[in-house]
């Protein structure tokens, strides 16, 4: 009897005792079969890492399927990482997902981390995402922006209401 023939709830018995997410990974890319079955469940074990990876090779289609599974907590690392490399469509999803902007991490939020890049793109998303423009974690983006050049960023985040801090 082949294995293709096995019931679902005794693949799924059978996944469930593999120790490594390599190993159930190894019997989805086997077969569309496999696929079908497991691969939610693979996600669903590791939405952290997929979330991550995604972010970092700019997998959109694989940040959608571990999106649903993934704590917003978690969303903040892949969120740098797709802003930082100016991957829009991950930036877009995960923002859409609930990810959290204006927790500073490291001592930055988002948009001060983001600044001294140039992108004007993605700084308007998160503008309409409500990234804070005022004081973030005692910096002001708007001076960030001014003391890495950005004048593109300067007159967006000006129209977003950000002021200037007059000690600096």
């Amino acid at each position: 009897m082949s294995i293709l023939y096995l019931p679902i709830k005794l693949i799924l018995i059978i996944a469930r005792h593999f120790k490594h997410k390599r190993n159930i990974n190894a019997l989805v890319i086997t077969c569309y079969y496999f696929y079908y079955i497991l691969n939610n469940k693979l996600y669903k074990r590791n939405s952290s890492s997929a979330i991550y990876w995604a972010a970092k090779f700019r997998r959109a289609g694989t940040a959608q399927k571990a999106v649903p599974f993934v704590n917003i907590n978690n969303l903040i690392k892949p969120l740098l990482l797709a802003t930082g490399e100016g991957y829009i469509d991950i930036v877009c999803l995960l923002l859409k997902q609930g990810a959290l902007i204006n927790v500073p991490r490291k001592g930055e939020s988002v948009l001060l981390e983001l600044l001294w890049r140039g992108n004007t793109k993605i700084v308007k998303l998160l503008l309409e995402y409500r990234a804070e423009v005022k004081l973030v974690n005692r910096r002001i983006p708007l001076n960030t922006a001014i003391s890495y050049g950005q004048k593109d960023i300067i007159y967006i985040l000006w129209d977003a209401g950000a002021q200037l801090d007059r000690f600096t």
